[in-house]
C-alpha cells in the first residue's frame, strides 16, 4: 500500500512537469522556430496528459478497492476470486473511455474510426470467445459454490482434492499427488459429488477367504468382527456397518466390510487403519487371503 501510494505522488509530480514543460516550450518553440506549428506539440501533450491521468486514477482506484475490501479478502475466498475481475473490469473500462476521449480531443471522428474498424471487431470477438466461454464457466463454478478449495470432489469415478480455483481453471490433485488443471468451461459440463459436503463417508472392504473354512472358524470369525465394528463405533466415529458374503466362486468367497464415518478427519488414514485391524483379526485366526 505504501509503495502504491509512492507511485501516485510520483506520477502526479509527473503530470505536473509535463504541464510546465508544455507551457514553457510552446512559447519557445514559437519564438524561435519559425516553420514550429503548435497543434503537433498540443497532441503529443494531450497524448502524454492522457495516459498520466488514466494511469492515476487506476492507481487510486487500486487503492480505494485494497481498502474496502480488505477485511473481505481475509475471510471470503469467493471475494479473492471476484475482486481482481472486478478491479480488471473496472481499469478496462477507464482506459477505453480515456483512449475514445484522447481521440475525440485530438479532432477524430470517433464514429467513423470504429465503423472503418469492423474487420478488427470481427477478429477480436472470435479470439475472445473462447476466453468468454471459460469466464462464463468460471463465474458459474464460482457462484454455484459446487465446492471450495480442499474439498474432495469426485469425477467420473475418480476422486480429487480442488486445491485452487482460479477464473480460468481449476487445480486438482489425486490420491497419487498427480496434479492436473481442467479449464472451468469444461468442468461445469462434468457430474460431480462434493464428498466433503457427505454426512457420512462410505467405504468398502473385499476379502477374498478360502471356501473350506469350517462353518464353526466362520462363527468366531464374524463374531470377532462384529466385536470389531461395535467398538470401532466408539473409538473411531463409525456409525453404520455390514458385513456380507459374496461372490463364491471355486474355493473362495469374498467378505465384504462396508461401514460409514461421519470423521471430518483424514479419511485415508482411518480406512488405512480400519484395514490393517481387519487384516490382523483374519490372520489371528489363520485365514490367508487368497490371490485373485
Amino acid at each position: 500500500m505504501k509503495i502504491m501510494k509512492i507511485r501516485l505522488v510520483i506520477w502526479i509530480l509527473l503530470l505536473f512537469w509535463v504541464v510546465l514543460g508544455y507551457a514553457y516550450f510552446k512559447e519557445l518553440f514559437i519564438l524561435s522556430v519559425p516553420f514550429f506549428k503548435a497543434k503537433y506539440l498540443d497532441m503529443a501533450t494531450i497524448i502524454l496528459v492522457a495516459i498520466i491521468l488514466t494511469y492515476i486514477l487506476s492507481k487510486i482506484i487500486d487503492i480505494v478497492l485494497l481498502k474496502a475490501f480488505k477485511k473481505i479478502l481475509k475471510q471470503d475466498w469467493l471475494a479473492k476470486k471476484l475482486l481482481p475481475l472486478l478491479h480488471n473490469i473496472i481499469i478496462i473500462l477507464v482506459w477505453v473511455f480515456a483512449i475514445f476521449t484522447t481521440i475525440d480531443l485530438l479532432g477524430f471522428n470517433i464514429a467513423k474510426l470504429l465503423t472503418g474498424a469492423w474487420i478488427w471487431w470481427v477478429i477480436i470477438a472470435l479470439a475472445g470467445k473462447e476466453a468468454a466461454s471459460n469466464l462464463f464457466g468460471s463465474l458459474s463454478l464460482i457462484f454455484s459454490k459446487s465446492f471450495k478449495p480442499w474439498d474432495i470432489i469426485r469425477i467420473k469415478w475418480i476422486e480429487w482434492v480442488v486445491e485452487e480455483i482460479t477464473l480460468s481453471n481449476t487445480k486438482l490433485t489425486d490420491k497419487k499427488w498427480n496434479i492436473v488443471y481442467i479449464p472451468n468451461k469444461n468442468i461445469i459440463v462434468e457430474s460431480i459429488e462434493n464428498l466433503s459436503q457427505w454426512r457420512h463417508r462410505k467405504n468398502e472392504f473385499i476379502f477374498p477367504i478360502p471356501l473350506s473354512i469350517s462353518s464353526k472358524d466362520m462363527k468366531k470369525l464374524i463374531k470377532s468382527l462384529e466385536s470389531y465394528w461395535d467398538k470401532a463405533k466408539k473409538d473411531l466415529t463409525i456409525e453404520e456397518y455390514k458385513i456380507m458374503f459374496d461372490s463364491i466362486g471355486t474355493g473362495v468367497q469374498n467378505i465384504t466390510f462396508m461401514y460409514q464415518s461421519s470423521s471430518k478427519s483424514d479419511n485415508v488414514k482411518l480406512k488405512k487403519n480400519i484395514y490393517f485391524d481387519l487384516k490382523d483379526i483374519l490372520d489371528e485366526q489363520n485365514i490367508l487371503l487368497i490371490a485373485q
